[in-house]
């Protein structure tokens, strides 16, 4: 560390000093070392891309982004604070899936699938949500929803930021990016054809408050996406949480480095699969994963009971066609797969079906 800060402290770097910087802090806060942006080393140019020009400019595009409401709730406050110092997910490129020759209706019954809607959306604008869109990923997708207009909101201004420089590389114009809290959609004035949103409610203090703000900019036609935590599926996160409580652990760089160097160093073989996921080998990754300021979890009778609740109609989970099929073998009698006691017998029985998390279709009213 002291080598580091040495290092830091010297005004004029070589490319070998500043990428071995780079591996231990983000270049663009190194305020007092000068780096020049160009070289004759084309990896090297890559890396100050990616760790100094690219922050800068999504620091100023921040400038650019609307604010509406106030992020009152103190979880809220927290979230935002983390999302702000490890914007997530950190990601270079998405493939842009537009297919004009596919109705939206259509694009989400393949993902309902063997379950069906019926009638499409009037052949107007459609008025697309985000909630809680991050860094930007689920734009990118829902430019698969053509004639349409994208909402996207987020707790993070530096999430938003990040998202903002990408939709500005691939020339998105169809998108309206803005600070606030789910709370507060209300504050939007406005109604919604079609809702998404995906690992964001289980990271809210109430998740039913969350689920009610959006409903209240839902109508009756309203498709809605979400996505929760398995408490099955996440039980080899919920036995790190317990190895960072234990250990005490601090919610920071160092804290985070230290469980990856007991989980490296074998300290906790029956950890030993966090390995293998690529979140474990980035800051920013493995906080949301293992050290997120506040996570809930559910089972699908927690869901059944949360849309009967709120009179919503379960669509069909989002799932590769293999589990699908697996499904349909175990249960035959249920041609829609749309029977909650079913899917939750099958996940007992195959407790990583949704290792990443639950991705379902609802509605609010009997399609």
């Amino acid at each position: 560390e002291n080598n580091i800060n040495k290092l830091k402290a010297t005004r004029t770097q070589t490319d070998e000093s500043i990428t071995v910087l780079g591996c231990y802090s983000s270049l663009y806060k190194i305020k007092q070392t000068k780096i020049d942006p160009q070289s004759s080393n084309n990896d090297f140019n890559e890396l100050i891309k990616i760790q100094l020009l690219e922050p800068q400019l999504e620091i100023s595009n921040i400038k650019k982004i609307k604010q509406i409401g106030i992020i009152q709730n103190k979880i809220s406050q927290n979230v935002k604070q983390q999302y702000d110092e490890n914007p997530y997910p950190r990601w270079s490129s998405r493939e842009i899936d537009i297919n004009v020759n596919k109705p939206t209706i259509q694009l989400i019954n393949h993902e309902i699938s063997p379950n069906k809607l019926k009638s499409d959306f009037p052949n107007k604008e459609l008025n697309i949500l985000i909630a809680g869109c991050g860094t930007g990923r689920q734009i990118f997708d829902a430019q698969r929803y053509i004639n349409s207009k994208i909402t996207a909101i987020d707790l993070s201004l530096n999430s938003l930021g990040y998202a903002k420089r990408k939709i500005n590389e691939y020339g998105i114009t169809n998108v309206e990016l803005i600070q606030m809290d789910i709370l507060n959609l209300e504050l939007l004035n406005k109604k919604f054809d079609i809702i998404e949103c995906g690992g964001v409610l289980h990271h809210m203090e109430k998740p039913l408050e969350g689920l009610k703000a959006i409903l209240k900019v839902s109508t009756k036609t309203s498709l809605i996406k979400l996505g929760l935590y398995s408490e099955l599926a996440r039980r080899f996160v919920i036995e790190a949480q317990k190895l960072i409580s234990e250990n005490r652990l601090s919610i920071d760089e160092k804290g985070i480095r230290d469980f990856r160097n007991l989980i490296i160093n074998g300290t906790y073989p029956s950890l030993n699969s966090l390995m293998t996921l690529d979140d474990f080998f980035t800051i920013s990754m493995l906080r949301d994963l293992c050290f997120h300021t506040i996570e809930h979890r559910f089972s699908i009778l927690n869901i059944k009971e949360i849309l009967k609740e709120n009179n919503l109609n379960f669509l069909g989970f989002s799932l590769p066609e293999k589990n699908k099929k697996l499904y349909q073998n175990r249960f035959p009698d249920d041609p829609w797969q749309t029977n909650l006691n079913n899917w939750n017998t099958y996940e007992v029985e195959n407790p990583d079906t949704f290792k990443s998390m639950y991705q379902f279709w609802v509605s609010l009213e009997k399609s």
